[in-house]
């Protein structure tokens, strides 16, 4: 969901580039030491600019809702469209959290079904060597 925006890429730059040399020390333990120090700052930025996106949503509707119902929408176009775009944006990235969420919490748990199907699978075999299939 980070990868899109600029500032994500400036911060892992940031922390890749000038975090720690990497000159002498173990690799393995620098890499590690970077990594969560650039997984620490994304986190924060994260919490900065994610946080509060529904109070905004509703804020930019209701802004949307005055000016088309006002007299004076004729003379905001450029106005409205803007703010149509931003919702649409914020409404595009609540989408993509939503799917890494799911994807996320898919992989943690893992496929309830593959259990049963491999218990099958053998019971299937079983029979099948008994029979000399």
């Amino acid at each position: 969901m980070w990868s899109p925006y600029e500032k994500c890429k400036e911060i892992v730059k940031k922390e890749w580039m000038e975090g720690i040399s990497w000159k002498g020390g173990n690799l393995a333990e620098i890499f590690k030491r970077i990594s969560k120090e650039s997984l620490a700052n994304l986190r924060i930025w994260s919490i900065e600019e994610f946080e509060g996106r529904k109070r905004k949503l509703q804020q930019l509707k209701k802004k949307l809702k005055d000016l088309k119902n006002g007299f004076c929408h004729l003379d905001s176009g450029e106005e409205i469209r803007r703010i149509e775009m931003e919702i649409d944006n914020i409404l595009l990235d609540e989408e993509v959290y939503w799917k890494q969420s799911s994807r996320a919490d898919w992989l943690k748990e893992g496929d309830k079904n593959t259990l049963s199907l491999k218990g099958l699978y053998k019971k299937e075999q079983k029979q099948d060597s008994r029979f000399g299939r």
